[in-house]
């Protein structure tokens, strides 16, 4: 009999890591499983759903190495319901295990075998980044949130990890707005833009922590992302690219328009916020109408219920403007939830149909991340 003696709460918090990359609904049974490879220290836990794959590890006592495949939820969640911290997991046979925690007893029985499991194997990556994994985390998570996986458009269905004046710069867009991270790496070798799946992308998010440093490798069809083995957060994922012609949002955020305003962001969300209740729905639509005397003027309009609203904001502006920028009430809440700033700057043109940007207003260059474009209503 082969025997490991683990932490229960360890083993939950490293297990329940990899659950998150194992499908709800399966087509391939083997990936219902977890492959769990045994040392005499160390459980290295695998998933995977086809397209990603996790490691984790966990520190464990064992009496020789071995390893198995188990079905994944059903193990984390008889886990998760004993009382005592000491669990044991015996292999007694090829195709069951029993686990034991104080006088609690259960078998498993295994229809996988880990010489069956489908590991994604990866090699030649020829570009990568070092960040911190705070700064991953920040730029990932906020361009993934602005992602519609199930966009009619499939390019516009990832987020694109790109290198630009020795900056990682994180995109993601939908059709009316999109939103772009710019974050100083600690170093890059030979970069070369790639797309990940928004899955992808939020799934690595929810492993990373606040400090350390996390590694990112790419070869043009698979992207890895992996931190310092023996860290205790330590993991790695392997995923295979979003095969999509993303945007060339560049040469939009290289065209910025000439007229700038600045605007209190917390007063104008509660301005939008409000005349979101005067506003038609279907979508609900918001109209800047001038700017003039340090002052933006915001209306919203129901014409089915005969109502509507009227905001003045205060705003830092040196010139004069009579606008008729329509937008999606959603859209601007979206981005406005992102900007921590005080203020942010809104640049827009007179002309109809072109494009605006919201920049967080900051008081360091280092603090210069994030940019948001938001494209005008088109009645």
């Amino acid at each position: 009999m082969k025997k490991v003696t683990l932490d229960r709460e360890l083993f939950l918090s490293k297990l329940g890591k990899t659950i998150k990359f194992i499908p709800s609904k399966t087509i391939i049974p083997a990936f219902d499983n977890a492959v769990i490879n045994i040392s005499r220290d160390n459980a290295e836990i695998i998933a995977s759903n086809g397209n990603t794959m996790v490691k984790v590890d966990c520190q464990v006592s064992a009496t020789e190495p071995f390893a198995f495949c188990v079905p994944a939820k059903l193990l984390y969640k008889t886990i998760s319901l004993f009382n005592e911290n000491k669990v044991t997991i015996t292999l007694n046979t090829e195709d069951s295990i029993e686990v034991k925690c104080g006088k609690s007893k259960y078998k498993i029985s295994l229809d996988c075998f880990p010489q069956d499991f489908p590991i994604m194997k990866v090699d030649g990556f020829h570009s990568e980044i070092n960040m911190r994994q705070f700064d991953l985390k920040l730029g990932l998570d906020a361009a993934q949130k602005f992602v519609d996986e199930n966009h009619q458009n499939a390019n516009m269905t990832a987020v694109r990890v790109s290198e630009i004046d020795n900056k990682i710069v994180f995109t993601g867009l939908t059709q009316a707005i999109m939103c772009r991270a710019a974050l100083s790496p600690i170093s890059i070798n030979k970069w070369e833009s790639i797309c990940v799946s928004k899955e992808c992308a939020s799934k690595v998010v929810s492993l990373l922590s606040e400090k350390g440093e996390v590694s990112i490798t790419n070869n043009g069809n698979h992207i890895s992302f992996f931190t310092d083995k023996d860290s205790l957060d330590g993991f790695e994922v392997i995923s295979t690219s979003a095969n999509i012609k993303f945007p060339d949002s560049e040469k939009l955020f290289s065209k910025k328009p000439e007229n700038e305003v600045v605007i209190n962001a917390m007063e104008f969300t509660g301005a939008v916020k409000r005349l979101e209740l005067y506003a038609s729905s279907d979508p609900a639509k918001v109209v800047i109408k001038s700017i003039d005397d340090n002052e933006i003027s915001l209306t919203s309009t129901d014409n089915l219920l005969k109502r509507d609203g009227e905001e003045i904001v205060s705003a830092k502006n040196n010139s004069q403007h009579n606008i008729h920028k329509i937008f999606g009430i959603d859209d601007f809440l979206q981005i406005l939830s992102h900007i921590n700033s005080n203020d942010f700057t809104f640049l827009f043109s007179e002309q109809k149909n072109r494009p605006s940007f919201i920049i967080p207003k900051v008081n360091t260059e280092n603090e210069n991340i994030f940019s948001f474009l938001i494209a005008d209503f088109i009645e």
